[in-house]
C-alpha cells in the first residue's frame, strides 16, 4: 500500500468516526406514556399532537430536556376502546404548563378522532420457577391499532428469548 493510499484510509476512517460519534453520544429520547388495560405502554409510536387534534391550534414548544427535544410530554388512555389525551405537560414560553394552560380552551381528557396508527412496545421480560429450577427470559409485546382513535385490535403476545432448565443440567 502506497503512503497516498495510507493516508486515504487515515482520513476515511476519522471521517467515518467524526460522523458517527455524536449519534453514539446521543441521549435516548422519552417514550410516550399510554394506559391501557391497567398497563402503562412506553412507545415512540405515538402521534405527534398537529396529527391528534389537526384543527387545534397547537402552540410552538420548547425542549424540556436533551431526552426532551419534542418539548411535551403526553399522557394517553384507552377508555371505553377510544384513544383520550388525557393528560400534558409541555414547555412554553420558559415555563412548564399543564392540562388546559397549554391547549387553551380545551377541557381534558381530548378524545382523539383524527388519528390512525399501530403503536407497539416491546419489554425484556425473565420469570423463574423455584420448584423446578426452570428459567424464561422473553419479550413482553405488546400491539394496538387504532382507526381513527378507536382500537380496532390490542395482542399481547411474547416472544421467548431464552429457557434455561437448571436441574437439567
Amino acid at each position: 500500500m502506497t503512503f497516498d493510499n495510507k493516508m486515504k484510509t487515515i482520513l476515511t476512517v476519522i471521517a467515518l468516526l467524526l460522523t458517527f460519534a455524536p449519534i453514539s453520544r446521543a441521549t435516548q429520547q422519552e417514550r410516550d406514556v399510554m394506559v391501557i388495560r391497567g398497563k402503562r405502554i412506553y412507545t415512540h409510536d405515538m402521534p405527534g399532537l398537529n396529527k391528534a387534534f389537526p384543527k387545534l391550534d397547537i402552540p410552538k414548544f420548547e425542549m424540556i430536556t436533551t431526552a426532551n427535544y419534542k418539548g411535551f410530554r403526553p399522557t394517553w388512555a384507552v377508555i371505553k376502546g377510544q384513544l383520550y389525551l388525557i393528560g400534558l405537560e409541555a414547555m412554553v414560553g420558559g415555563e412548564m404548563l399543564w392540562d388546559e394552560q397549554v391547549l387553551k380552551g380545551q377541557k381534558f381528557p381530548l378524545k382523539v378522532e383524527d388519528w390512525s396508527g399501530v403503536v407497539t412496545q416491546s419489554s425484556p421480560v425473565s420469570s423463574s420457577n423455584p420448584n423446578t429450577g426452570k428459567s424464561e427470559r422473553y419479550d413482553e409485546v405488546t400491539t394496538i391499532v387504532f382507526v381513527k382513535g378507536v382500537v380496532t385490535n390490542v395482542d399481547f403476545d411474547k416472544k421467548v428469548l431464552k429457557q434455561d432448565n437448571a436441574r437439567e443440567k
